[in-house]
């Protein structure tokens, strides 16, 4: 299994499109939305700065003083037949969601999916949660007059 990098969804729009009219202006163009050449130009670009950008708080936020990171990592499975465009979570048949930890176990638990059900298409969703705790000193308490 391969990790891919996803950038985080561009939540601020305005900030998104602030960032494709840098691009496009260090990159010699005028900013014509008329006349880009596809309805989200420099949009690749824009999410790679977000990306980027995205990852900054985390890494500040690990190297605070007394700051811990936990990382875990995930895997489901998931099936659809082949003329559907939806993935269902699970196994064919079952209502049970199941995930787990060891990927070992994720990779067997797809091979038996296949083998039980060769009519469907399968998948394993990797899902990484990282969680960085930092010790909060409380403010200094003002004396009362």
């Amino acid at each position: 299994m391969t990790q891919q990098p996803t950038p985080p969804p561009a939540t601020d729009t305005t900030l998104r499109d602030r960032i494709r009219r840098a691009i496009c202006a260090a990159s010699g163009r005028a900013w014509l939305p008329d006349e880009l050449q596809e309805p989200d130009e420099w949009g690749e670009h824009a999410d790679a700065v977000l990306a980027e950008l995205a990852v900054e708080p985390q890494q500040a936020a690990a190297t605070r003083p007394g700051a811990t990171t936990k990382t875990r990592r995930t895997y489901r499975l998931e099936h659809r037949l082949p003329d559907e465009t939806i993935w269902q979570r699970g196994a064919p048949g079952s209502y049970a969601h199941w995930s787990w930890e060891d990927p070992a176990k994720a990779d067997q638990r797809l091979a038996e999916a296949r083998a039980k059900w060769p009519e469907y298409e399968h998948q394993l969703i990797e899902t990484v949660t990282t969680i960085t705790e930092t010790p909060v000193t409380a403010a200094p308490e003002e004396p009362t007059p």
